[in-house]
């Protein structure tokens, strides 16, 4: 395994990209559920046309 992964990630973000082609990013809490997220960009599940995750590790790996 590599030196990079050993680590948690220091941030997650999830990006939506809805059904009229923006995108939404949000920073991933753990308190957080996924209907928060949603209520927080206001959104709907029905706008959603694709979600991602993005993982940033600390800059000295």
């Amino acid at each position: 395994m590599s030196k990079r992964y050993e680590k948690p990630p220091e941030v997650m973000y999830r990006i939506y990209t809805l059904r009229n082609g923006t995108k939404r990013v949000i920073r991933i809490e753990p308190w957080r559920s996924f209907q928060g997220e949603l209520k927080k960009l206001n959104i709907t599940e029905h706008d959603i046309f694709q979600m991602q995750m993005v993982y940033e590790y600390p800059k000295d790996l």
